[in-house]
């Protein structure tokens, strides 16, 4: 099955997607996510692109790592970087 997703950027180039905001082709998408983006990039510094990726979950190439941040209710949350230096550097690219 397909998911979409927000991609979110950092100033290095890395992409990443956030977990909880990976939606299943026959899910609901809510309009707070604009508002979602809006305070992720408030506390983070990632900045949400436009439009959405296209993800296949099981064959979908990343790297679990964690973002933090104490505006998230545990100090951090969990990231999938899939793109950019830092995925490359990991990867052995």
């Amino acid at each position: 099955m397909m998911s979409k997703a927000k991609v979110f950027v950092d100033d290095k180039g890395n992409s990443m997607l956030f977990p909880a905001y990976i939606y299943d082709e026959d899910e609901f998408v809510p309009s707070s996510l604009w508002t979602v983006g809006m305070k992720i990039r408030s506390a983070t510094g990632l900045k949400m692109q436009d439009g959405w990726i296209e993800i296949d979950r099981a064959k979908f190439p990343h790297i679990k790592t964690r973002i933090g941040h104490s505006g998230f209710a545990h100090g951090s949350e969990e990231v999938y970087l899939f793109a950019g230096p830092e995925f490359n550097i990991v990867a052995g690219e």
